[in-house]
């Protein structure tokens, strides 16, 4: 798998700001994380109102907005809590594969994105 990006960040960190920003998303749950130059963005919106949080992270590759369900997102983060992760997040809807960064990964989720439908 050649990804499109990959964004190393901590598990824990990424997991509560989707979390945050699922209280605001749409009745689908969704999520859209967009890499920028050191920070990845948490959007979400709906009826309730936004929410838009900056994460720290090291990104590599091209700057990529991918829309997920919060619920499966945070479900894999959760499995990898206190532990840096890294996200390679490859081109339209393939899988996005959240890893535990550094390391011959044990573990390793692949979460498909869902499609845009209207801008978050």
């Amino acid at each position: 798998m050649v990804p499109d990006a990959t964004v190393e960040l901590e598990a824990d960190v990424l997991a509560a700001a989707v979390d945050r920003a699922a209280r605001y998303a749409d009745g689908y749950g969704r999520v859209a994380l967009q890499s920028t130059d050191g920070a990845v963005l948490v959007r979400a919106g709906g009826s309730h109102g936004e929410s838009e949080e900056a994460v720290k992270a090291t990104v590599r590759g091209a700057p990529v907005v991918r829309h997920y369900q919060a619920r499966l997102l945070t479900d894999a983060l959760r499995a990898l809590a206190g532990h840096a992760v890294e996200l390679r997040v490859q081109s339209g809807l393939r899988a996005t594969e959240v890893t535990a960064a550094g390391t011959q990964a044990q573990l390793r989720y692949l979460v498909v994105p869902m499609r845009q439908e209207t801008e978050v």
